[in-house]
């Protein structure tokens, strides 16, 4: 095999260990299991020890046992592949109230995205539940494109020009800005008061770089997940949360005793992001939120999930 052929055959066969070790991760890494790891003593005993290495090797077996059979489908190579298929294969939040949620005992995530997602699914396929669900967060959205393993992500992901270099976006179906989450009665009340204080975000995302450039002297601490950034926050591991509006929004309301100050420090705009070269799929995309526009679902959908008019249309 010549240099050009293995390093092909090498770059695939990385890709492939890439999935698998994201198919394990999945089954190994559910929020609750990470939250449990992250708190649980690290002293057990040996019975313990033994019992759980058995349950691990039981769980990454089934995980490979799958990978080798082929398992979920991935991500489509174009539009005509998907509706071969019959099915959407999309990357969504599971922790962003609003957004992209799994609530507790639900089947699947339930959120603005998530119903945008399903009404695609309903017009592509004639059907809103042919759609296999993949939970991304902040930093496995465009790994998950570029790897194949989903057809497309949207999960509020901010178009910037960096990523433009990575991925293909839709045109956008949301502008959100950000800003501070606190807890009420706290001194910070705007990003000027940041200096020397705890500040926690998602890992991955645009907040996180945007904040250390607005507040340098800032101890920016970034987290897997909005949920454990906003529980770093809840528990007093933080002085304050950062990220858009819209999400913020969403704990507070959900959760007494915060509240949002600053005002909005960025305007950034969320659109459904696809692997590189994917013009087909992208032109459906933007013609499907051009007609639900039109035709008031999108409306209709803003109103459920934001009745008290978040801004962000």
């Amino acid at each position: 095999m010549g240099g050009a052929d293995a390093g092909s055959a090498r770059r695939r066969q990385g890709r492939e260990d890439a999935r698998r070790q994201r198919t394990i991760d999945r089954l190994l890494d559910g929020r609750a299991g990470r939250l449990h790891a992250r708190w649980r003593p690290v002293t057990k005993c040996v019975g313990q020890t033994r019992s759980l290495a058995v349950l691990t090797l039981f769980a990454i077996g089934m995980a490979l046992s799958v990978c080798g059979c082929g398992g979920a489908p991935g991500g489509a190579d174009s539009l005509q592949d998907i509706k071969q298929r019959g099915r959407l294969v999309a990357g969504v939040k599971y922790d962003v109230a609003l957004f992209g949620e799994l609530p507790p005992g639900a089947a699947t995530p339930q959120g603005f995205e998530t119903d945008l997602v399903r009404e695609l699914a309903r017009r592509m396929l004639g059907d809103p539940d042919a759609v296999d669900w993949v939970r991304v967060d902040s930093a496995s959205r465009i790994p998950a494109l570029q790897d194949g393993d989903v057809d497309l992500v949207c999960a509020t992901l901010t178009v910037t020009d960096e990523r433009r270099g990575q991925i293909d976006f839709s045109d956008p179906y949301f502008t959100a800005g950000q800003t501070l989450l606190v807890k009420e009665g706290s001194p910070i009340h705007s990003v000027d008061d940041l200096n020397g204080k705890r500040v926690s975000t998602t890992r991955g995302s645009t907040s996180a770089t945007c904040i250390r450039s607005l507040a340098p002297g800032a101890r920016v601490q970034e987290y897997e997940g909005f949920s454990n950034a906003f529980m770093a926050l809840q528990l007093g591991g933080a002085d304050a949360m950062t990220s858009d509006n819209t999400i913020l929004w969403g704990y507070a309301a959900q959760h007494d005793g915060f509240e949002m100050v600053g005002g909005l420090l960025t305007e950034e705009s969320y659109a459904m992001g696809f692997k590189r070269e994917s013009a087909d799929l992208v032109a459906y995309v933007n013609a499907f939120l051009k007609d639900i526009r039109a035709d008031g679902t999108y409306d209709r959908l803003y109103q459920h999930w934001f009745p008290d008019a978040v801004p962000g249309r």
